[in-house]
């Protein structure tokens, strides 16, 4: 059996997920003042960073109709790469975590079983991974 490459761990260490059925707290609260910090200033909904372009799957078929549907609900949905936006100045990353509560991580193939390592950049940017992949 493979190692999976993120597990989600409670504060005493003990492993939440992966697990075939995950019992989530639904009592939990946050005392990170930093994260709170992070979350208060954003304003847009989504961004992509992609850089690979052509994929085996409809991912960028995919995201071009969710974006057309977020902007006709005045949402964003920034694409980065590929011929979308140019990255700004301070880097994608850093406007991820500055700019949005969201970020939009589809596989590039549909592969049973596996998750992006994209998922760690939205977590580590304070946005919520939004995943579309062969993983259950």
């Amino acid at each position: 059996m493979l190692e999976p490459m993120i597990e989600v761990r409670d504060c005493e260490g003990n492993v939440v997920a992966p697990r075939p059925v995950v019992n989530w707290n639904s009592n939990m609260t946050s005392s990170n003042v930093r994260e709170m910090e992070y979350l208060k200033h954003k304003k847009k909904a989504v961004a992509w960073i992609v850089n690979k372009c052509e994929t085996k799957n409809e991912r960028m078929t995919n995201a071009k109709r969710l974006q057309r549907l977020f902007r006709a609900n005045a949402l964003d949905f920034d694409m980065y790469g590929c011929g979308n936006l140019v990255c700004p100045k301070e880097g994608c990353l850093n406007a991820l975590k500055r700019d949005y509560y969201f970020c939009y991580a589809p596989e590039d193939s549909d592969g049973n079983d596996y998750v992006t390592s994209e998922i760690v950049t939205g977590y580590n940017s304070y946005a919520v991974p939004i995943v579309k992949g062969g993983a259950d």
